[in-house]
């Protein structure tokens, strides 16, 4: 919750995840989770 900008971005991992594999997901989410610190 410290971080917004992720809350309203974690729909938009969960529509593209429909097409994305669960790796590149992950990868992403490392991202996401790297710039949010």
């Amino acid at each position: 919750r410290k971080h917004p900008n992720i809350r309203t971005s974690t729909p938009n991992i969960t529509r593209y995840s429909s097409s994305l594999s669960s790796k590149e997901v992950g990868q992403i989410r490392k991202q996401l989770i790297g710039l949010s610190q």
